[in-house]
């Protein structure tokens, strides 16, 4: 899955970390300009291309039910939130590619979207040293970051997917804190049966739209060849080499 994310309070907050409802204002508009606005076929474009057949999903993470949410919300400018020129700061690695083209199409986005984009590029290295600073973006920290997560996290659920994780400095590159979410995360562990688990998914859905943890930017499948005389080949998201024989 493709996956931006932003930080709390010190990237796009004028007033400071320690306003949460403004940040997470201005978060809501940055969530609008890259995913109503640009929708996520852009950055599926810009990671694979035209290719056909063209393994890829779009509309990830949007339920019907955050999605008329989003709609009635969704008519904020970035002014009207209070955005008034701030520099952004995009990191990106030069030495993985598809990461890299998901964030130079994010970081057009946002600056098709009116705001000051200051795109940062190094290796990965740097990148992954980077984003685990909490300073401001002009003392060594970052805006915004662009990435991929695969199959082998256990994301299919909402306990096992860490991107929704909102306890904090507990939680991934980005810290979003959001006691609700966490309760439902929680809740939907304890749920008797699966009726009682979707209702509190929808619920949660909802509620990662006005938090904004991260952005889904769609979903994509790693195609493999292989000769045809192998059998006992796993499908999968990316090709594994144990269990395989000759025919």
């Amino acid at each position: 899955m493709n996956q931006g994310w932003t930080r709390r309070g010190q990237d796009i907050d004028l007033a400071g970390p320690q306003e949460i409802e403004a940040s997470r204002y201005c978060i809501h508009t940055l969530q609008f300009s890259l995913v109503n606005s640009a929708g996520q076929d852009n950055f599926l474009d810009a990671l694979l291309g035209d290719c056909d057949p063209n393994p890829r999903l779009v509309r990830v993470g949007d339920s019907l039910d955050s999605r008329a949410f989003r709609n009635q919300i969704g008519c904020v400018d970035f002014q009207g939130a209070g955005y008034d020129g701030k520099q952004i700061v995009v990191i990106a690695p030069t030495d993985v590619q598809p990461i890299r083209a998901l964030s130079l199409a994010g970081a057009d986005q946002l600056r098709l979207a009116g705001m000051n984009v200051d795109l940062q590029e190094m290796e990965l290295g740097a990148t992954a040293r980077r984003r685990q600073s909490q300073a401001a973006p002009d003392k060594g920290g970052w805006s915004a970051v662009f990435g991929l997560v695969d199959r082998s996290l256990p994301n299919i659920h909402p306990y096992g997917n860490p991107m929704i994780r909102a306890d904090g400095l507990a939680a991934a590159s980005g810290w979003p804190k959001s006691p609700r979410i966490e309760s439902l995360r929680a809740a939907w562990l304890d749920a008797g049966n699966i009726d009682e688990q979707r209702r509190i998914c929808t619920e949660l859905q909802i509620q990662l739209w006005e938090d904004v943890p991260y952005i889904p930017m769609g979903e994509y499948w790693q195609s493999t060849a292989y000769r045809k005389d192998l059998r006992d080949v796993l499908p999968g998201c990316f090709a594994v080499f144990y269990g395989i024989s000759r025919a």
